[in-house]
């Protein structure tokens, strides 16, 4: 039952408004209580417990950055990385766990692939707007 299941595990960092890093961590159910059709992603900072329900585990974490940023905070793993975004197959293949990472100018490629709460050298740590523009950018960047 999905209440019993138990969460994958994740240590996160979360950059504070005023400086400095707080350590955290990400719990991921690929089935919400309740709801066998969504995703839960819990973010298990400190006392403080943000949580998002959502079709896919990349668009929970996003409703958890969003979160964040409304505080000044900014999320550090892959997932909220400038340069890394899900395709459509990544995101109903797997439950929206892996994305790319992306280069201008150069199509992704399956070792391109990362899982979105993993942390991994080279992260840009990166506000949901700025992500998806990134996004945009490096799709014109193919056409060019």
């Amino acid at each position: 039952m999905a209440e019993r299941a138990e969460a994958e595990r994740f240590p996160v960092e979360v950059l504070e408004a005023g400086g400095g890093a707080s350590a955290g961590e990400l719990w991921v159910w690929e089935e919400a209580p309740g709801d066998a059709g969504a995703v839960l992603v819990r973010l298990v900072l400190g006392g403080e417990e943000l949580q998002a329900v959502a079709e896919d585990c990349f668009a929970a974490l996003t409703q958890l950055r969003r979160e964040l940023e409304a505080t000044g905070r900014l999320l550090v793993c892959n997932g909220s990385s400038l340069d890394v975004y899900p395709s459509g197959m990544s995101r109903s293949m797997g439950a929206g766990q892996k994305a790319y990472r992306l280069t201008m100018g150069r199509q992704a490629l399956t070792a391109d692939l990362v899982s979105i709460f993993e942390t991994a050298p080279g992260v840009k740590p990166s506000r949901v707007d700025q992500q998806a523009a990134f996004f945009e950018q490096w799709v014109a960047s193919l056409r060019d």
